[in-house]
């Protein structure tokens, strides 16, 4: 996972739990002492934590924060030769079955939506 950036979380990016629970972004309060200076909420609680996103500071937590994994669609054309390439979008993906530069024919009629984590 992504390290916690308290600057993205202000911004309203998403962030999550170190088991992958959504998280929210609170407040950030400088003043306050160093472990409860990041207000979160998850699961409909309120938790305090440092600026760095760690929960207690001590060691490894369930509640230590990251920035969530960026999703995107990627479109993947199957050949007949149990080959395959992606695309950053469908238009490119049927270009390139168009163009066929691999020399072979794509397995079906269309490329394939797959979404993934960045």
């Amino acid at each position: 996972m992504e390290p916690f950036d308290l600057e993205a979380a202000k911004r309203g990016e998403p962030i999550v739990c170190r088991d992958g629970t959504p998280a929210k972004f609170v407040a950030h309060v400088p003043e306050a002492c160093p472990p409860q200076r990041l207000v979160v909420l998850i699961d409909k609680n309120i938790f305090l934590c440092l600026e760095s996103g760690a929960g207690s500071g001590l060691n490894e937590d369930a509640s230590d924060l990251f920035m969530a994994p960026k999703k995107r669609t990627v479109w993947v054309n199957f050949y007949h030769n149990n080959f395959a390439t992606f695309f950053n979008s469908k238009e490119a993906a049927d270009i390139d079955h168009r163009e066929s530069h691999l020399g072979v024919n794509r397995r079906s009629k269309r490329a394939y939506p797959v979404e993934i984590e960045e």
